[in-house]
């Protein structure tokens, strides 16, 4: 797989998840923190050093909501939590992607990057806002111990996806679904059940 198709996988994965959450709370537009909230159900490195640390979906969406009460709170506005169910799938209504989010994705493809979710992770991580360091917090970590974790995790050898026999590496899919293994083995046991664009509402 070139570098080019890896950066658009990853960013139409992302893309996609984002989307769905900022759906869950009636809006059009994803950004920075839905973007955190699709990385933590992503299946690669970015995904994997984010629930190591404890950041899975239902938490991290605690934790964007807790923010998101506390911004308001601060100009005296009292609000009840917007969180609903993933209604992206329901509507024609176009998304899109915030302005300082849409940067983020584009610097996470410059300068020889590679563009993939951990990629964009790191751009999370360095943006300056503060709202990603804030919603880290709540969930009883900084961007300090993530990007030292991810740090860790990319001096580990990839596999070497050469020696994959190409049928198999053309028929080969990974998800990670935040689910019980019944749940999951219920799921894809009847093909009919499968949604690639819906497995938030299999996972949330």
């Amino acid at each position: 797989m070139s570098r080019l198709t890896r950066m658009m996988a990853a960013s139409q994965a992302v893309s996609l998840a984002a989307m769905e959450e900022a759906s869950r709370r009636g809006r059009r537009t994803a950004d920075i923190d839905d973007m955190l909230l699709a990385l933590s159900i992503d299946s690669g490195i970015a995904g994997q050093v984010l629930r190591s640390l404890g950041i899975t979906i239902d938490r991290a969406r605690a934790a964007v909501s807790l923010q998101h009460a506390q911004q308001l709170s601060h100009v005296g506005i009292s609000a009840a939590s917007d969180d609903g169910r993933i209604t992206f799938h329901e509507t024609a209504a176009a998304f899109e992607w915030s302005k300082r989010a849409l940067e983020l994705l584009t610097r996470s493809t410059q300068k020889g990057k590679n563009g993939d979710a951990a990629a964009m992770l790191r751009e999370l991580l360095d943006e300056p806002s503060g709202l990603i360091a804030e919603i880290l917090a709540h969930l009883g970590t900084s961007t300090d111990a993530v990007r030292s974790r991810l740090d860790d995790a990319e001096r580990i050898p990839s596999h070497n996806a050469n020696a994959i026999d190409p049928a198999r590496r053309r028929a080969a899919s990974d998800a990670f679904v935040s689910a019980p293994p019944s749940e999951a083995w219920a799921l894809l046991s009847d093909p009919l059940n499968i949604r690639f664009s819906e497995r938030h509402e299999y996972c949330g």
